[in-house]
């Protein structure tokens, strides 16, 4: 991983390959909490990332990512092999998701409900989410929270557009409850400002979900036209109206309209197929064997369809 790229400087005489998920420490606004913990960690990442640029391979999860490697890094796009991130199994439809949930102990309200799962970094741009569940079409719908609670300025922002009453926040939960929440919501929003890959939407396209997903980063690639995009207003992604309302409205269309939902579901099931353990293998071992100086898969080729 790039993060022990310095260790290729121990392992000189054998064939490496390093995987880079993606480089957004580096020039995503909002990854690090502030000034301190983007030099420290800025600081932190450039040995490894030293060490890393002397593999035989760099490996990454999207197109998007290689590109920024290439941009940041000054790496050939011919040493660069893709291979999305492998979605298992265990993300599939539920028919009975709610009642497998009870018997976690999870008790979800009921009515429609928008999942959201992550961290409440800045970049998440959780702040549009919160803005687009304040549309009045939205005003009987629940968010779910799953993983990071809501910073106490998102939930500030939420108890003044009226939306905290709406919040329901699960925190950590196991990996078989998520995939059930998948199944148990209505819709997933990933209205990050980056991403390198965005496992949230391939998660709930496995599930056979509805997800609607900005247009940044590798979310569309990963979507692969089985979601719903949004363009971001470049200059303000999580303040501006227009956009929150068309993320709102597009939330609303996933949760009412059954035909264009059903239709969302099964596109995103066929996306999800190039994401499964066995489709990406192959791509893996080529990756690899290019990395041994062996013929194998094209080295443009990747998951990315």
């Amino acid at each position: 991983d790039l993060g022990l790229g310095h260790l290729v400087n121990q392992v000189r005489g054998a064939r490496t390959v390093v995987t880079c998920h993606d480089l957004m420490p580096f020039f995503v606004d909002g990854f690090y909490a502030g000034r301190r913990d983007r030099l420290f960690g800025r600081a932190l990442l450039r040995a490894p990332m030293r060490g890393a640029l002397k593999g035989d391979r760099l490996l990454t999860v999207s197109e998007c990512s290689a590109r920024d490697i290439c941009r940041l890094l000054e790496v050939g796009r011919e040493r660069i092999s893709v291979v999305g991130v492998p979605i298992s199994h265990t993300y599939a439809p539920r028919p009975n998701a709610e009642a497998a949930l009870r018997a976690e102990g999870i008790e979800l309200p009921s009515g429609p409900k928008v999942m959201s799962i992550g961290d409440c970094a800045r970049y998440k741009n959780l702040e549009l989410l919160v803005r687009a569940m304040a549309t009045p079409a939205l005003s009987g719908a629940h968010l779910v929270r799953v993983c990071a609670r809501l910073s106490s300025g998102l939930v500030r922002l939420a108890e003044t557009l009226g939306v905290a009453g709406r919040v329901v926040e699960l925190g950590p939960v196991s990996r078989e409850a998520v995939a059930c929440l998948y199944s148990a919501c209505d819709v997933v929003a990933q209205p990050s400002s980056y991403e390198g890959f965005g496992m949230p939407v391939a998660e709930a396209m496995a599930c056979g979900t509805p997800v609607v997903c900005s247009d940044r980063g590798a979310l569309p690639e990963v979507a692969g036209g089985a979601t719903m995009v949004i363009p971001l207003d470049p200059e303000a992604p999580g303040k501006n109206p227009e956009v929150a309302r068309a993320f709102g409205h597009a939330l609303e269309r996933a949760i009412d309209d059954e035909l264009f939902t059903a239709e969302l579901r099964e596109k995103g099931l066929r996306r999800a197929v190039a994401f499964r353990p066995e489709t990406l293998a192959p791509l893996l071992e080529a990756a690899y064997a290019l990395a041994m100086g062996r013929a194998g898969t094209p080295a443009f080729e990747s998951a990315a369809g």
